[in-house]
């Protein structure tokens, strides 16, 4: 079965198992319709287009499920995408969805493990309290949830393994650093995502809920420790600062904050979310090239092709 990071490698025809990610109709300058579709493996994520749509088409390309794909790779644009030929139906059961799914790198009883043992090095009672208290309630989806749609850290347990990847690095410079507070910085990165368990539907065709398109996962997180706090009857500072480094995190009111960060374990937390995201952009791209070769132009890193060193 070819898969997609092959697929990418190379132009030509190839007939294979695709899941479909979303498919979006439009209309082409010849007034024709046409299917805008991104298929994925677990291996990766590729834009197709199909230019003769047939009145069975959409209903085949149904996001979330798994079809023949018969298909000819192109470059267009500096990019690798499918002018699809034909799809076919299959068996839904006879599909193992582990070769559909990205996974996480990382053990899941490993991950989760070091969730329980970064939890345990909050010392502040009301920061502690807040933070256990929100990912007791929302344990399964922050566990198992992608960290986005396709942009960075998009597989099964991808907020987890995002938030902790934060921690690990926040925690190494609140050493190089001893005037940050660690309790900010850990209870910050642990939860600064908390609101994509609600803007996210799952890890199969992962789309934006109503929620999510209306909200979005920042207001969302904020709202969440709103109400722990609440619930706790915790106030002060600990919910106030942990609003402000969720409202805060993405930097700038133009990518989604709603404040500038304002505090050194709020700015320190979105410098780190903004690294950490776009390594695995970069990560996930190198991973598609050779050795000596460039990647394809990559829209969250200033449409850069980068370099794969030797």
């Amino acid at each position: 079965m070819n898969r997609i990071i092959d697929l990418k490698k190379n132009v030509g025809q190839f007939k294979t198992n695709l899941l479909v990610k979303n498919c979006v109709g439009g209309v082409a300058n010849n007034s024709k319709p046409y299917l805008n579709i991104v298929f994925q493996d677990a291996t990766g994520i590729m834009d197709g287009k199909k230019w003769e749509v047939l009145p069975e088409d959409e209903k085949i390309l149904t996001p979330g499920l798994v079809v023949e794909v018969d298909g000819t790779v192109l470059s267009y644009r500096g990019n690798m995408q499918i002018k699809v030929n034909s799809v076919k139906s299959i068996d839904q059961k006879s599909i193992n969805m582990t070769d559909f799914v990205h996974t996480c790198p990382i053990e899941h009883e490993a991950l989760l493990n070091e969730l329980d043992s970064d939890l345990n090095l909050i010392e502040d009672k009301d920061i502690k309290a807040i933070t256990e208290h929100i990912i007791k309630n929302n344990y399964e989806k922050y566990t198992t949830h992608p960290a986005a749609v396709s942009v960075h850290h998009a597989f099964y347990g991808g907020i987890l393994f995002h938030s902790l990847s934060m921690c690990r690095q926040a925690l190494k410079i609140s050493e190089q650093y001893p005037f940050l507070n660690r309790d900010y910085l850990i209870a910050g990165c642990l939860l600064h995502d908390i609101g994509k368990t609600v803007e996210l539907n799952g890890n199969i065709a992962t789309s934006f809920t109503d929620e999510g398109k209306l909200l979005g996962h920042i207001n969302i997180g904020a709202m969440i420790v709103d109400e722990a706090a609440n619930e706790l009857n915790i106030t002060g500072e600990a919910p106030l600062i942990l609003k402000h480094i969720i409202l805060s995190h993405h930097g700038l009111p133009e990518y989604g904050s709603a404040v500038l960060p304002k505090t050194a374990e709020a700015f320190v937390i979105h410098a780190l979310d903004e690294l950490d995201s776009k390594l695995n952009i970069l990560e996930t791209a190198l991973n598609e090239v050779e050795k000596g070769k460039y990647t394809s132009k990559i829209i969250y890193l200033d449409n850069r092709q980068f370099y794969k060193t030797k």
